[in-house]
């Protein structure tokens, strides 16, 4: 039974690194595309003011395709930061393992958050860009189950991360569906 247990647990590993990789490569490849399409929508047009006194269509292609650019960025941004944080919450629980190992409670809360919605993900964004992710210490992390704010702390991490996942895989599929729209809008503008 632990070998079955260990396969899946293996299996688990394996469809996660390939989930994470293949996030990255698609926001990789949708951030360079929309780039060279700016680059090339440009390109088109000799002049900027033409580019907006020909057709709305050409309005709209260039709004979309930096939105999409943006959203490119809002994803590396997050990804990075959810990263970094998921990599200190790792390191806290095993910290506070290795404290706890003797005694009863070994382990840190593992449970799941409800989907945030549009204001807590603009706040996670506003907080990693403006202001200072507060960590926790080693001896903070040592004082993990004594101290109410200490683990207050480190459930707002854990949440955060969680809010940043999300923000990611929201953010690839406005890139994605941005930098359809702006071709879309690129091909009315040549047939009209």
């Amino acid at each position: 039974m632990g070998d079955e247990l260990n396969n899946y647990i293996e299996r688990h590993r394996t469809w996660q690194n390939n989930t994470i990789n293949q996030l990255s490569f698609a926001n990789n490849f949708l951030l360079t595309i929309s780039i060279g399409f700016l680059a090339y929508v440009f390109r088109e047009e000799k002049n900027i003011q033409t580019l907006f006194d020909k057709s709305i269509f050409n309005l709209l292609t260039l709004i979309c395709v930096i939105l999409a650019i943006y959203e490119g960025i809002l994803v590396i941004i997050s990804r990075l930061y959810d990263f970094r944080i998921s990599r200190h919450i790792s390191l806290v629980r095993k910290r506070f393992y290795n404290k706890m190992r003797n005694e009863m409670v070994k382990t840190l809360p593992h449970s799941d958050f409800p989907k945030p919605n549009l204001c807590v993900r603009v706040n996670a964004i506003r907080k990693i860009i403006f202001c200072k992710v507060e960590f926790l210490t080693q001896r903070e992390i040592l004082k993990l189950k004594e101290k109410k704010l200490n683990m207050e702390r480190f459930n707002s991490l854990r949440e955060l991360s969680n809010t940043l996942g999300i923000i990611s895989w929201i953010g690839l599929k406005f890139q994605a569906i941005f930098l359809l729209l702006s071709c879309i809008f690129f091909v009315l503008r040549i047939l009209f």
